[in-house]
């Protein structure tokens, strides 16, 4: 689906996205339990190289041949892109499982390429001065330095998924005076308040629960919050 028609059934709303390059549960079988491919298999094809997690093919984080096709990638989402007023934020999901710049459930840190490979990561990014761009800081800026890297080179702001969980509310804060946080709620509302996760002046009323390419989440521009929609595009669309 294109953007035009998202925004057309929408009327003036905002979109956000992001395309991650792992969508791993740990499981055996491709396809099961939401395992994808998410890395085409043509960057493996001209070479990239990779490690099997299950029957999926992971890409090797450091490899030369993938950081040239993703940067080739993000060009193209700047030229097209950049200061769209359609969209609110993109993700930087280009690293890790989920693009939460994490490998949990898809090899752990035996597979993380360090930190100069990561922000050279975040650099891709760099050519967006018009549309903001978000960092998952998942687990905190200790786990995750490309967060304040990114915030202090460019501007870029925070983004913490699983933020329903109440011992994460404090992970964006460090994005506060700089830039939006954006927070990913993975659960509903009932799972959320029975767990003792919900208070009103933290949340919004409503929001979308997430299914497949639609992901919960709220938008913090400092200390206001604000319900947004997210929708992962299909990458034909780019």
């Amino acid at each position: 689906m294109a953007l035009s028609q998202l925004k057309s059934r929408r009327g003036d709303l905002q979109f956000a996205f992001g395309i991650m390059s792992a969508c791993n549960n740990g499981d055996s079988v491709a396809g099961a339990a939401g395992n994808y491919q998410s890395t085409p298999l043509w960057v493996f094809d001209q070479g990239a190289k990779f490690y099997m997690y299950g029957s999926i093919k992971e890409p090797v984080w450091s490899d030369t041949i993938l950081l040239n096709r993703q940067a080739r990638l993000i060009a193209a989402l700047t030229e097209r892109y950049n200061g769209n007023p359609d969209i609110a934020f993109i993700d930087a999901r280009n690293f890790g499982n989920w693009g939460e710049w994490h490998l949990f459930k898809c090899g752990g840190s035996n597979y993380d390429p360090g930190v100069a490979v990561k922000q050279k990561m975040i650099d891709m990014w760099s050519g967006f001065d018009k549309t903001l761009i978000i960092i998952p800081v998942s687990e905190g800026v200790s786990v995750n330095p490309q967060g304040p890297y990114g915030r202090d080179t460019y501007g870029f702001g925070y983004r913490e998924d699983s933020g329903d969980i109440k011992a994460r509310w404090a992970t964006c804060a460090g994005a506060l005076n700089v830039a939006p946080a954006v927070c990913e709620w993975g659960s509903s509302y009932a799972n959320i308040k029975a767990n003792g996760d919900w208070t009103a002046h933290r949340g919004a009323t409503a929001w979308f629960r997430a299914r497949l390419s639609i992901r919960c989440i709220l938008m913090s521009t400092l200390g206001s919050l604000t319900p947004m929609q997210t929708c992962s595009l299909p990458i034909s669309t780019i």
